[in-house]
């Protein structure tokens, strides 16, 4: 090891003194550090590190501190010709390595996936990780093709215009004293996608589709239909969250799937049509929310508190929809209720839309 580089969090108590312990030694090799949250760099002493190193933070201002963190840490080191002859890393963070064995070779990647991430976009950015690492190795996919948001996208937000029915705010009507009044207007990007919301500042409009329910103002409607798109779309991304009028539990027995809320349906310019349905608490959930996590479906895309102190928190979810039928352009879209439940569990509220393609 011969450099050592770090950026110390300064919000809350300021290390002045970074102790590296290497391996088993007692002794430490001591740095002084500036209470700043800029990189500071040092030069060290080579040395051989066989197992591990230790990095104790110490001398904090106030001297009372309990809590102090570091935000970034680079770690420098010396290797031998003959490491780089059987390892080669793809990354400088070390995360991608490989390791040449004869004609091939064999490809670490550190990248930890699990079943279930408690916010679905990371689980998104891990499989297009994943997907492209695979890809450039030449690995063979079969079955329907997976579209997953990111950078590998191009995305076209859907002018919902004269189809919107209702508004944001609770003085032109909303569901109670509350409302997402503070929601962005105009272009915006959430969880990496773009989207388009309708704002009128001159002259305002309403800006959003509604279902109707209890509660809901009389401009919303039991369906809203013809919604255009006109081009081809490998995914759609609905931005989109709903009031809940009634409770719903798995069954302790017996089927455990979730109700349909509500469902968009898909009208293809060939004719065919193709519901997608979005159920309760899996692709959409309640637009109050203390503790807002993502779904099994859907991603939060954006949540902020409210100003009465309550903990509540607003909450707007963003559902992905990969199109089965991608040759094909969809004409246009509905949101409608399903015969299954007819709107009994809850009153959606769209917000946006906006169709994604791959970048080929």
């Amino acid at each position: 090891m011969t450099n050592f580089s770090i950026v110390l969090n300064p919000h809350y108590g300021k290390a002045q003194l970074v102790n590296l312990y290497f391996d088993d030694d007692p002794k430490p090799v001591a740095l002084t550090t500036a209470p700043v949250g800029t990189r500071q760099d040092f030069e060290l002493t080579a040395r051989q590190v066989t197992n591990k190193m230790t990095i104790e933070l110490a001398n904090f201002t106030p001297i009372d501190a309990v809590t102090s963190g570091i935000d970034n840490v680079w770690i420098k080191v010396k290797r031998t010709a003959d490491w780089y002859k059987t390892v080669k890393p793809l990354l400088n963070i070390g995360a991608l390595v490989k390791y040449p064995q004869g004609d091939g070779a064999i490809v670490l990647n550190n990248l930890r996936i699990i079943d279930k991430e408690a916010n679905p976009v990371n689980l998104q950015k891990k499989q297009a990780i994943v997907s492209t690492l695979l890809r450039n190795m030449g690995g063979v996919f079969s079955g329907n093709k997976t579209v997953v948001a990111g950078a590998s996208m191009n995305y076209v937000p859907i002018e919902l215009g004269t189809k919107c029915n209702t508004f944001l705010t609770k003085d032109k009507g909303w569901f109670d004293n509350r409302d997402l009044s503070d929601f962005p207007k105009g272009v915006v990007k959430l969880t990496g996608v773009n989207y388009s919301i309708r704002d009128f500042k001159t002259s305002p409009l309403p800006c959003t589709i509604m279902l109707t329910g209890p509660g809901a103002p009389k401009s919303a409607t039991v369906t809203v239909i013809d919604i255009p798109v006109t081009q081809k779309a490998d995914a759609l991304f609905f931005l989109h969250t709903m009031k809940v009028t009634k409770a719903w539990q798995a069954p302790k027995d017996g089927d455990k799937t979730p109700p349909i809320t509500f469902k968009y349906v898909i009208h293809y310019t060939d004719g065919s049509m193709l519901d997608v349905p979005v159920r309760y608490n899996d692709g959409i959930g309640h637009w109050i929310n203390k503790n807002p996590l993502g779904l099994s479906n859907a991603a939060v895309a954006w949540a902020t508190p409210f100003a009465d102190n309550s903990g509540d928190q607003a909450v707007v979810y963003q559902y992905q929809w990969t199109n089965p039928k991608p040759e094909l352009a969809i004409a246009s879209f509905d949101v409608a209720y399903d015969p299954s439940t007819n709107g009994g569990f809850g009153i959606p509220v769209l917000l946006a839309v906006t169709v994604g393609n791959s970048v080929k």
